[in-house]
């Protein structure tokens, strides 16, 4: 964690990068405490408990037609996130890896699904990815990890990061809106959601591909947002472990 705040906040001192990862493990452990609780609300209770900012946008976007590819990070509370929008009634699917230990997959599957959050293998298939969006489901995609050697190469506080190129080719593929969304925790102990749209416009002559052009285009923004909020990211994530090829 202080190796990958270091190479982040490159000017800041030891004492500040010190108390940031101590508030960080302080935040992911209200997080943690937080799963099964945030998974037992119903509609009427998350209304106590969650702030909204934009909710029109995702409205908006739905009312298209054409589904929405939803893109979050390992940032402020995700999973309180897939809830929010589940017990809101909006047609959701998640793409979730599988748990190692088989009961606590069951267990988070199950906490998961009670209140209509479905969710997906990441193996599916992108064409049966690409139907779900066609048939207007707001796909959920939590874009952060690294991508090994099947990712595309884009700057990431200043390191370049192997990242998953899913987002922005299903929503060229499908000409669907691509949303961010945030879930960040503040001192009241409310959940701030906010939505924010990315245009899938590619600059006349661009050096780049669309598709590299739009993931660094949302990465940024969720850059921007951790820098404002470092203590609630996933700092102990090995993010940059994949070397791009030159090195």
């Amino acid at each position: 964690m202080l190796e990958n705040l270091t190479h982040a906040f490159p000017q800041r001192d030891r004492r500040w990068l010190k108390t940031i990862a101590s508030r960080t493990y302080v935040h992911f452990m209200q997080v943690l405490l937080d799963f099964f609780p945030v998974y037992a609300l119903d509609s009427i209770k998350t209304e106590k408990m969650f702030r909204v900012v934009n909710q029109e946008l995702l409205e908006n976007s739905l009312a298209q037609k054409r589904g929405v590819c939803l893109v979050l990070f390992h940032f402020g509370n995700w999973e309180a996130l897939c809830h929010w929008i589940a017990v809101n009634g909006y047609p959701v699917r998640a793409i979730a890896q599988k748990m190692r230990n088989p009961y606590v997959d069951r267990l988070v599957k199950e906490s998961r699904e009670q209140y209509g959050l479905t969710t997906i293998s990441p193996r599916t298939s992108s064409r049966d990815m690409i139907l779900q969006l066609k048939q207007n489901k707001l796909l959920l995609i939590v874009a952060d990890q690294d991508a090994k050697h099947r990712g595309i190469f884009i700057d990431y506080f200043g390191r370049p990061s192997s990242t998953y190129r899913g987002p922005a080719t299903l929503a060229l593929r499908a000409h669907c809106p691509l949303l961010i969304a945030n879930c960040l925790l503040d001192e009241r102990g409310h959940y701030n959601i906010s939505f924010e749209e990315i245009s899938l416009e590619y600059p006349r002559g661009g050096q780049e591909s669309p598709i590299h052009y739009i993931t660094q285009k949302y990465t940024r923004k969720f850059e921007e947002l951790i820098r404002q909020h470092p203590e609630q990211y996933l700092w102990f994530h090995r993010r940059w472990k994949t070397k791009p090829p030159q090195s």
